[in-house]
């Protein structure tokens, strides 16, 4: 995960050489990054909570 930080530091893209590519969110909307062992791409998880949370226009509890 920190070589997609230092990448994005340095350069505003998180992608680098020997890295899985991680997509923006306009390219990819339902997939997230999943960081491990062996880091991938997955489907976002618990897609109608977090929209819920998104959209969300009251107090917050």
């Amino acid at each position: 995960m920190s070589s997609y930080w230092v990448n994005f530091v340095r350069t505003g893209d998180p992608n680098g050489s020997g890295m899985p590519v991680w997509p923006t969110v306009e390219r990819a909307p339902e997939q997230v990054m999943e960081f491990g062992e062996g880091s991938a791409l997955t489907t976002r998880p618990r897609s109608d909570a977090i929209d819920f949370w998104m959209d969300y226009d009251g107090p917050i509890p």
